[in-house]
This record gives structure tokens, sequence and C-alpha cells, in this order.
């Protein structure tokens, strides 16, 4: 799993959590807010399994010795009012306008968090940079399997809204050329094939 969700993951990881106190400190001994607690956030599915009285008590008195207090009761409230998938969708959008502009701003609006942060696609690709790597690796590992090397390749077909990130597009022109590339119906495509394939079966 490699695609549009992943790069959205990296997305709030690096712009939402520090808003949600993920570099906050606490107690005497101002320790690190443990990060499973924001990787629980991520898979909005299982948000839920945070809200318990023991985390919520929990997080009560982190914010009461915590250096982004506000931070930390944002993301208390964030988790008692399951807000993941709202602000999976939030990102997303952001995600897709830098497809086709510049710049754009990943916000969230609650009535305890207004978040409006800025974004620039260049700072985007430097924040998905770990799963652009994965995706290569994982074409490499399918060129072996095939016993071909990018050269040996008439066509590389792409499908989906992930082949629409610029950075992604980059890649694949990098290790294939541009005359390669051919882009189908970005949506339907997998579908289409399928019906087809499905007539024969």
């Amino acid at each position: 799993p490699v695609a549009g969700d992943m790069l959205d993951r990296e997305l709030i990881r690096a712009k939402v959590f520090p808003c949600l106190g993920s570099k906050s400190r606490y107690g005497p001994s101002q320790l690190p807010m443990p990060q499973y607690v924001y990787s629980s956030l991520l898979d909005w599915q299982n948000l839920y399994k945070l809200n318990t009285e023991e985390t919520l008590n929990w997080l009560i008195a982190v914010e009461s010795s915590s250096t982004q207090p506000e931070a930390i009761r944002a993301l208390r409230t964030f988790i008692q009012r399951n807000y993941g998938y709202p602000l999976v969708r939030k990102v997303e959008h952001a995600k897709k306008t830098l497809s086709s502009l510049d710049e754009t701003q990943v916000e969230f609006t609650t009535e305890f968090l207004r978040l409006a942060l800025p974004a620039t696609r260049t700072e985007f690709t430097k924040i998905i940079e770990p799963v652009l790597e994965d995706m290569l690796e994982c074409a490499k590992e399918a060129e072996s399997a095939a016993g071909l090397a990018p050269e040996d390749i008439d066509l590389v077909l792409t499908t989906g809204g992930t082949c629409l990130v610029p950075a992604v597009r980059e890649m694949l022109t990098t290790r294939y050329g541009a005359e390669k590339i051919l882009h189908r119906d970005t949506f339907t495509s997998v579908a289409t094939g399928l019906a087809i394939v499905a007539q024969y079966l």
C-alpha cells in the first residue's frame, strides 16, 4: 500500500500533527509525546479505540504539564469527537489541489481547532520522498520478477489518482522516459479492464 492514502498520511504527519502536540513535552521529566497516539490518528477507522476513559484522563493529566497545553486539548477533543475521517478528506483535497497548483492550504476548522496551513508542491514532494522511494522499489521488484530492464518496457500505463501527482509522474518519466508514459482514463481504466476480462470468465 504505497499510493494515495500513504501520501495523505505523510502530509498529515508533517503538517497537522505538530498542531496536535506531537512535538510537545510533558511531566516533570519533560517526556516526549508517545508517537503511538499519533499513529492511531492516521488510521481513522480505528480512532475510536483511543476514545476511552483511561486515554482521555491521561491526556487531561498531560495537558496540565505540557509545553503545548492548547494543542493537547485539541488532540483530546479530536479523539473524543472522532474527527479522523473529516481531517483525511480535507488533507486529500489539499493533495489533489497540489497536482494542479503550486501552493494551497491544508484547512480544517472545528469549534476547537482552526487550521489554515500553507503547503507548496515543493514541500509536498519533500514530505512524500519516503513513499516515492517505496513506489520505485515496487516498480524495480516488478521488473526483476518479469526479467525485464526499464529499456525493455514499451509502455507504462498510468491509472488512479496517485499518477496525477507531479512527483509520481516525474519518477516514472525519469525511470522509463516521457515517450513511454501513457495516461489512460485515470479513475475508470481498472474497472473497464476488469469488465473486459469478466466477459471471458
